[in-house]
């Protein structure tokens, strides 16, 4: 498939890729304004930004396209981990997935 296709394809799903940066980009500017933004890690950033650039890409292409909103609970599950992580080795217990062992388990 050549670039031509994938373009058209993309903009199919999408919409215009025009319209989806403003979309994108106005969400990104006022979470960029907001009082938090400087204080917050790179992770947490990221994950705000790709969320809004699948917003973006439902409010401007197909809303009905559940890959959108997949990715969007897969960006804020990788936070979520890492805040539970950092909880729970504040708490001192030990991280494994899903869920902490104290260390008085073990």
């Amino acid at each position: 498939m050549g670039i031509e296709s994938i373009l058209a394809e993309r903009g199919n799903r999408y919409g215009e890729f025009k319209g989806h940066a403003l979309i994108t980009q106005d969400i990104k500017r006022a979470m960029a304004k907001s009082k938090n933004w400087n204080t917050i890690s790179d992770d947490k950033k990221e994950c705000l930004e790709m969320i809004a650039h699948k917003i973006g890409r439902a409010l401007n292409g197909d809303p009905e396209y559940t890959d959108n909103f997949t990715d969007i609970i897969g960006y804020a599950k990788l936070v979520e981990d890492e805040l539970k992580k950092v909880e729970s080795q504040k708490a001192g217990a030990e991280w494994q997935g899903d869920t902490h062992i104290e260390k008085s388990d073990r």
